[in-house]
């Protein structure tokens, strides 16, 4: 499986999770985390990436450290 096929798959998944999660700023942050693996997916493809060793994302801040 290519590196874009994952993104993809790991998007459609986090799709899911956001269309089950209650709270909408959770919802946001699930959307947002998938659109990236899209547009990494994008990336992949366009540049003939068959096989990467890794891909990494900055962290998502904690919106409870955000309030300390």
């Amino acid at each position: 499986m290519t590196p874009a096929v994952k993104c993809r798959r790991m998007a459609a998944m986090l799709r899911v999770k956001a269309d089950r999660e209650c709270d909408p700023e959770a919802r946001a942050e699930w959307q947002y985390v998938a659109r990236g693996y899209l547009i990494l997916s994008n990336q992949f493809e366009r540049n003939g990436c068959k096989n990467t060793s890794y891909a990494s994302f900055p962290q998502i801040r904690d919106i409870d450290e955000e309030a300390s």
